[in-house]
């Protein structure tokens, strides 16, 4: 997707219904995996005088891989949404206590990574001894670590102990 893709898609999308806005094609953003597009009001643009700011709204993300359309706002930087975006596809999207685990490398350590997981996430002997025997026949399962801190460590852990696992994000849980 180009940036003048982009643009029209924003235009198409948002600005057919603010008609008092305008595009600032010259703060256009390019990232890795996505635009952050900008608009303002008209007025504000023509005259300078704060009372004819649009205010309360972000950048515009859109997706290079597939055109969708997120507005932002101001709760948080910019590149704030745009690394949530890049990590997930959804630039609102929150950390989960929800792990993946879904294969292994050579070496991997069975016993030590179903320790931890019966350990960290309250699972029985069993449950954690099969979240692992089906990473090691490439079979992705899920499981609650507790809180979104455990989840990040037990995956950096797991990753140390060779096991290919992610923590997921609000808007990839089952």
């Amino acid at each position: 997707m180009t940036k003048d893709e982009a643009e029209n898609i924003v235009i198409y999308f948002i600005l057919k219904d603010k008609l008092d806005c305008v595009l600032l094609s010259d703060a256009t953003e390019e990232f890795t995996k996505c635009f952050v597009i900008y608009y303002q009001s008209s007025k504000y643009i023509e005259t300078g005088k704060d009372e004819e700011m649009y205010v309360g709204h972000g950048g515009v993300i859109v997706s290079k891989e597939n055109g969708d359309v997120f507005e932002t706002g101001t709760a948080f930087a910019v590149e704030h949404y745009v690394d949530v975006f890049d990590m997930c596809g959804d630039p609102f999207a929150v950390p989960t206590g929800e792990v993946e685990v879904n294969g292994w490398l050579a070496g991997a350590k069975k016993v030590s990574a179903i320790k931890h997981i019966k350990a960290l996430s309250g699972l029985g002997l069993k449950q954690s001894k099969n979240v692992i025997d089906r990473a090691l026949e490439y079979q992705p399962t899920t499981f609650n670590a507790g809180t979104p801190a455990n989840a990040e460590k037990t995956v950096r852990i797991l990753s140390k102990y060779r096991f290919n696992c992610r923590q997921l994000w609000s808007n990839q849980c089952k």
